[in-house]
């Protein structure tokens, strides 16, 4: 009799571990927390945009450059855009902001590309500096979605950043007025068409986290 007391609570124990693992499991799949107790979307390792390129452009002040760029966020469905980067050519002091915009049209100029998120001021006169910037509303990026991600120069302190000349990607160019201040609600606002420079992938990316 004993033997099957001790048999039953052994069961009983073991029925209250597997449902509270199960229980915890339940719970980080809900919080988006992997087994091993990391978030899946981590700002020190996931990023939308291109974090490659030696060769220095500046971007001329006032003028918006962008290009078209894919999220991906560790396998999650969505991310939230967290810090602005821009890699920094040069001992000057420069410039710029970042903006994010909804990929609403392969032209920039059409006003389905609207802002979803935009970077305080990227400042540096370090060269090969990773300046960094905060984005203002940590808007939120679905994974395997396009979008437009644009710098903008400051109209007296221009930046310099670096970018690839030997990769596929086209940047768009073209002075925006007002754009530095007060990015506009849509990129037809710039006022006309962007000028398309191909093979131009630019140093440029937002982290992204959960």
């Amino acid at each position: 009799m004993r033997k099957i007391l001790i048999s039953c609570l052994t069961l009983l124990l073991l029925c209250v571990a597997v449902n509270s693992h199960a229980l915890s499991s339940a719970i980080q799949a809900v919080l988006g927390v992997t087994s091993s107790g990391g978030t899946s979307c981590s700002t020190s390792t996931d990023f939308i945009g291109n974090k490659t390129g030696t060769w220095d452009n500046t971007a001329t002040g006032g003028d918006t450059v962008c290009q078209v760029v894919t999220a991906t966020c560790a396998g999650t469905v969505n991310c939230t855009l967290n810090t602005g980067v821009l890699s920094h050519h040069g001992t000057s002091t420069d410039k710029g902001k970042i903006s994010v915009y909804v990929y609403g049209n392969a032209n920039p100029n059409h006003s389905s590309n609207t802002l979803l998120d935009y970077s305080g001021e990227i400042s540096s006169n370090t060269d090969d500096e990773l300046a960094s910037a905060a984005m203002t509303n940590n808007a939120a990026v679905t994974n395997g979605t396009s979008y437009w991600m644009c710098t903008t120069s400051h109209l007296t302190d221009d930046f310099t950043y670096h970018l690839s000349t030997t990769e596929t990607p086209s940047k768009w160019q073209r002075y925006c007025s007002g754009q530095y201040a007060t990015p506009k609600a849509d990129l037809s606002q710039c006022g006309g068409d962007f000028t398309e420079t191909a093979s131009r992938r630019f140093f440029m990316y937002v982290t992204v986290g959960p």
